[in-house]
């Protein structure tokens, strides 16, 4: 028997179109997207993608994954919140009441997983879903081909990778700004771990610190306060420094780290206390600044990963 999937998601803004379903060619295989219950796609924020005829369970989970990636970049690059959810249902029914309809339908009735569901298709299998309506749409044609372009660039995404996608995805569906800023900066968080450090730079700190537990200009114990400050977590483990160093290892221009570095010392200021926290002028402002230096900084690492692995594959 074949298999199947239906990824059901959610998107900040409905698509403007008054058509109930679209087919779309990703690497080769024919997907269809469409809404829940054939509502036009502007009438809906709810989106499912569905592919069928797959041998195994897990090449139809493999491509599965790989469309909600593309998805999350094409959302990133496009200015759209993608909420792929955690792969379990959003509504249900007694057990009993599911039996009754499959019953007097005669077909297998299945659970509505926002997320991802792999299934055995026996062509005789429906999904129930109960749904909200909302007005504000963005244009189809764009999103769905920014998808396709986005499904040979995700191919092999690391953990990290994906996470960041949603992080991104998500921050754009926030209701607060503080909120949105904040799943923005830690989506580029995330992908900027590497040691702030270069090894010629931590064996500077490490001679500067014997140096100092050595020096005879200065008490004992100020000495030691000294070597002790030189070691602390605050100066080999600077998060702004590694993100500092990704963003030079990228290519980014002086005036995209000025961005972030800008975003990143309003966020510092606002947790901190040096702003007041219901300041939801510099929260929008933060929001505003962060989606867009976080989003191209997200897009353009996976994109250079990307163009790194095909470059490697070809020499091999």
């Amino acid at each position: 028997m074949a298999w199947s999937i239906r990824y059901r998601f959610r998107v900040s803004k409905p698509l403007n179109s008054d058509a109930v379903e679209m087919r779309v060619n990703f690497g080769g295989r024919e997907a269809k997207v469409a809404t829940v219950n054939r509502v036009p796609f502007k009438e809906s924020n709810w989106l499912v993608l569905s592919a069928s005829d797959f041998e195994t369970e897990e090449n139809a989970h493999n491509f599965g994954e790989a469309l909600g990636h593309a998805f999350l970049l094409a959302g990133t690059k496009q200015g759209m919140g993608i909420d792929l959810g955690d792969n379990r249902a959003t509504s249900g029914l007694a057990k009993g009441v599911i039996d009754a309809i499959a019953e007097q339908k005669g077909r297998r009735l299945l659970s509505d997983v926002h997320g991802l569901a792999v299934y055995e298709d026996d062509g005789n299998c429906d999904f129930y879903h109960l749904e909200g309506r909302v007005t504000v749409t963005a244009d189809p044609t764009t999103f769905l081909n920014a998808a396709v372009s986005a499904f040979d660039e995700v191919d092999g995404l690391d953990e990290d990778q994906a996470a960041a996608l949603n992080l991104i995805g998500l921050s754009k569906s926030a209701r607060e700004p503080l909120a949105e800023a904040v799943l923005c900066i830690s989506a580029v968080e995330l992908l900027s771990h590497e040691s702030p450090w270069t090894n010629d730079q931590l064996a500077l700190l490490e001679n500067l610190k014997q140096q100092a537990t050595s020096s005879t200009g200065l008490p004992i114990e100020q000495a030691e306060e000294v070597a002790k400050a030189i070691g602390s977590d605050s100066v080999f483990k600077s998060i702004r420094q590694s993100i500092k160093r990704t963003f030079a290892e990228m290519g980014m221009s002086d005036a995209d780290w000025k961005a972030f570095d800008d975003i990143y010392d309003l966020r510092s200021k606002i947790f901190h206390g040096k702003l007041k926290r219901g300041n939801q002028v510099k929260h929008r402002e933060l929001a505003y600044k962060a989606r867009d230096i976080c989003a191209r900084f997200v897009a353009e690492l996976i994109k250079q990963a990307h163009t790194s692995k095909v470059v490697k594959s070809a020499t091999d």
